[in-house]
C-alpha cells in the first residue's frame, strides 16, 4: 500500500511540475567550441590537413576552416546533438563553402569527453566525390 500511494504522489507531484515523465532527462548540448586539427582522405587517396576554428550557440556552430595547402572556407550550418547521442557520443554536422559555390557536408562522432570527432564522412554536395575525416581539440 506504501508503494502505491508514494508512486501515486510522485505521478501527481510529476503532473504537476509539468514532466511527462519521472524518467526523462534533457542532456545538455555537448560543446564544439575552439580549435579543432582536421585530417581527410577523400576517396581518390588525396589527404588534407587544417584547422577548424568553431563557435557555438546552444545546438548550432559555425566557423571557418583553414587548409594547409588549401584555400580557406566557411563552416555553416553546423549543428550537435544533445540528448539524442549515440553509446559513442553525439553527432555533429555541418557545411564548409568556398567561394565560388562549391560546398562538403560533412557528419562524425563527437567523442564523449569532447575532445576528438571521429569516424567522419564527406561528400561534395551536387556531386560524388566523398572522403573520411577525425579531428582533434587543440585548443577550446
Amino acid at each position: 500500500m506504501r508503494a502505491f500511494i508514494f508512486t501515486f504522489v510522485a505521478i501527481m507531484v510529476g503532473s504537476i511540475l509539468g514532466c511527462s515523465s519521472l524518467h526523462t532527462t534533457e542532456s545538455a548540448v555537448p560543446s564544439v567550441v575552439g580549435s579543432w586539427r582536421i585530417q581527410q582522405t577523400n576517396a581518390g587517396g588525396q589527404e588534407f590537413a587544417g584547422t577548424l576554428n568553431l563557435q557555438q550557440e546552444g545546438s548550432h556552430f559555425s566557423g571557418s576552416v583553414s587548409w594547409d595547402h588549401y584555400r580557406r572556407a566557411t563552416i555553416i550550418n553546423g549543428t550537435v546533438s544533445g540528448g539524442q547521442s549515440t553509446e559513442l557520443g553525439s553527432i555533429v554536422s555541418f557545411i564548409i563553402e568556398y567561394d565560388g559555390g562549391l560546398r562538403g557536408r560533412y557528419y562524425a562522432t563527437l567523442s564523449r569527453d569532447g575532445k576528438e570527432l571521429f569516424d567522419g564522412t564527406t561528400v561534395i554536395i551536387g556531386g560524388s566525390d566523398s572522403g573520411a575525416w577525425n579531428a582533434t581539440l587543440i585548443e577550446d
